[in-house]
């Protein structure tokens, strides 16, 4: 970070001034305190950065009640961790040990530790991490005890380790190279365990690592894997002709392979060559019960009119709670009332408890009588299908949710949209203020270190009580804060403060696109709080943007039509261009399926055509059905979340609630 005087200057009289960094509305009462040091911080980094070691001790010297001084410390510590001395280090690590800083420097110095072969100060610096980085510094350990005789008692336990980790479906860390030949070359390799892990390759899909492994084979079982990868890149045609004659253990399990892999895409083609080689085969009861539910979930999924059939026909020894589901939405998407209602019944009782399941039940029970007078008067022993439909649904309707609001359609009641505010004493909200992590956080969200503010955010409250987590969420959006704020109140289970989980933010720009584009302003907020909860340097790992998380080439695209200029794709993270050209991006979608919000809300997350392969093919759908049968469940949750949001921020704007049965209109065929 090179910056001069004169730039540093005023980026602490922006922060000092008030003005909002990072979103709207920031009120930090404690964002002048460090006038001085927030100067004294800048130019340290400076400092840093040119390598003037004497003028960066001598600020850090000026910074030490400065709540960020360890942030310049590990800045210094993490590209010199092999010349400094190994106290100043654990000295570090154990005075910010409750940051995330440590974390990262811990895990540094460790892979410093291991090329340098230290390996029984990396015994007492180690501890598990996550992910792959977790996997390689677990190798190092594994090393390190090998090589100060740590594994010679129980030696067992050593292999045991080696081989667990060496014994999975994906390539491990290089890191991990030098265990694995010990391991290999203990004799615990055999041709068994080389073909277990062969199986877990190609079960994930990992080609190129299963024919690394089968040239440890002999040359029979290495001309196996190619057939096997064979199966894998043309399922149809290799069940055609596998190559091989007669019957083995390993040709039927290529078989089966072949026939899951084919159904995945072709679920009626697969059931076809199913037909023709189960015959051929002596495969077992369970293989074929096994296959024959693979075969149905698919055709479910695919519509297949022979899909709630065969999905009756599973045995019962494979039915999970995938295809009890599944049986219902099958029926349901049919309009077989009898056959849902049969099928909810025969879920287990956790399933049967859940709001989407209750309200299914009252929609099939609703169609034996309709729905007349106050289920109140009824004074019945058995109360009629009518009467439990309307007890089912006033009771679905007192919730703040998606089902709650479709039963409270049925019914034609008012939605309840319940708030309930976090309140804290001034003592609570200073004692969790001056929590020290929540004082890092602070001082690095209002410097503009967003990623670094959130770690440290994210370490701290992670180690809170929940009655602190809920008052620290205030605390966030008293910063204005607000993508934290509504996370946190999630982590402590407060889901009613609405201003906290639903804030009415950048207002302005929303209320002006959607008087441009002719939208919904709460369905855009609906969107937005779904896509990014208002984090505005919102990233995914498919490489979306921002508010309305914003896919590059969408975005390009979409500046060129409404002549915004994107000099680069960082562009997209600046919320008035997000929000311009993601309400643009909504306004196309929604004309592409003629004014259905519930399809333009389908096509915003999982691309239109898809959406438009998921449309019904004979007779048109009620929404409420068509959204409960869409295949991924990810395009299906997102669904009922943004038709729940908007409904919430249509209250939240004053505005007049449409009702979900408006807003969610008959789903037609293409060509209806």
């Amino acid at each position: 970070m090179k910056l001069s005087r004169c730039l540093l200057i005023s980026l602490i009289c922006i922060l000092v001034s008030g003005a909002p960094l990072a979103q709207d509305n920031i009120t930090d009462t404690h964002q002048s305190d460090f006038y001085q040091e927030r100067l004294s911080f800048w130019e340290a980094k400076k400092a840093l950065d040119a390598n003037n070691l004497a003028s960066f001790k001598n600020f850090v010297g000026q910074l030490q009640d400065y709540p960020l001084v360890g942030y310049l410390q590990y800045d210094y510590l993490r590209t010199r961790l092999a010349n400094v001395p190994d106290k100043e280090i654990q000295d570090f690590l154990e005075r910010y040990s409750d940051s995330p800083i440590t974390v990262r420097l811990r895990a540094a110095w460790l892979y410093v530790l291991a090329r340098n072969e230290r390996w029984q100060t990396y015994l007492t610096t180690y501890q598990p991490y996550p992910g792959e980085q977790g996997v390689a510094l677990q190798c190092y350990a594994l090393q390190a005890r090998l090589s100060t005789g740590n594994a010679a008692s129980p030696a067992q336990d050593w292999l045991d380790e080696a081989e667990k980790l060496w014994l999975v479906g994906y390539s491990q860390p290089d890191e991990c190279g030098p265990v694995f030949k010990t391991w290999r070359n203990s004799g615990r390799m055999t041709n068994e365990l080389i073909w277990q892990r062969i199986r877990l390759a190609m079960a994930n899909r990992q080609l190129s690592l299963a024919a690394t492994l089968a040239k440890s084979l002999n040359a029979e079982d290495q001309q196996w894997v190619k057939r096997w990868q064979a199966m894998h890149n043309n399922p149809q045609d290799t069940l055609d002709a596998p190559g091989f004659t007669g019957d083995s253990e390993l040709g039927r399990e290529i078989l089966r392979y072949g026939i899951k892999r084919l159904a995945r895409t072709d679920a009626e083609a697969a059931n076809d060559h199913w037909q023709r080689i189960k015959s051929e085969y002596p495969f077992s009861a369970n293989d074929s019960a096994s296959l024959e539910k693979e075969i149905a979930m698919s055709a479910v999924l695919e519509f297949l009119p022979e899909a709630s059939d065969w999905l009756a026909a599973v045995h019962p020894d494979q039915v999970d709670e995938r295809v009890r589901q599944w049986r219902v939405r099958a029926a349901l998407a049919k309009q077989d009332w009898q056959t849902a209602l049969q099928w909810i019944d025969a879920l287990d009782a956790s399933e049967s408890e859940k709001e989407i399941w209750r309200y299914w039940r009252a929609r099939a029970l609703e169609q034996s009588e309709p729905i007349t007078g106050d289920p109140a008067q009824s004074n019945a022993a058995t109360p009629s299908p009518k009467a439990q439909a309307e007890q089912i649904y006033a009771d679905l309707a007192a919730q703040r949710s998606y089902y709650g609001f479709l039963a409270a359609d049925r019914l034609g009641k008012p939605y309840v949209i319940k708030n309930d505010p976090i309140v804290a004493t001034p003592q609570e909200m200073a004692a969790v203020t001056s929590v020290p992590g929540n004082v890092r956080a602070s001082e690095l969200y209002q410097l503009g270190l967003i990623t670094d503010a959130a770690r440290e955010w994210d370490f701290t409250v992670a180690r809170l009580e929940v009655r602190q987590q809920q008052v620290a969420a205030l605390l966030a959006k008293r910063w204005g804060w607000y993508d934290r704020a509504i996370l946190t109140t999630a982590k402590a289970k407060h889901m009613d403060d609405l201003a906290l989980r639903f804030p009415v933010l950048f207002r302005e720009q929303v209320l002006s696109q959607a008087q441009t584009q002719a939208l919904d302003p709460a369905w855009i907020y609906g969107i937005m709080r779904q896509e990014s909860a208002f984090s505005i340097d919102a990233r995914s790992s498919a490489g979306a943007l921002g508010l309305m998380q914003l896919m590059p080439d969408t975005g390009k695209r979409m500046g060129k039509l409404l002549a915004v200029p994107l000099r680069n794709t960082s562009d997209l993270l600046e919320p008035d261009k997000n929000i311009q050209l993601g309400s643009g991006y909504l306004r196309r979608v929604l004309d592409a399926n003629d004014g259905n919000e519930v399809l333009a809300t389908a096509s915003y997350n999982a691309g239109p055509s898809r959406v438009k392969q998921w449309l019904p093919t004979n007779s048109s759908l009620p929404a409420d059905i068509w959204v409960d049968n869409v295949p991924f469940s990810e395009t299906r949750n997102y669904i009922q979340q943004v038709m729940t949001y908007t409904t919430i921020f249509t209250d939240r704007l004053g505005q007049e609630i449409t009702s979900l049965g408006k807003r969610m209109p008959t789903i037609k065929p293409p060509e209806e």
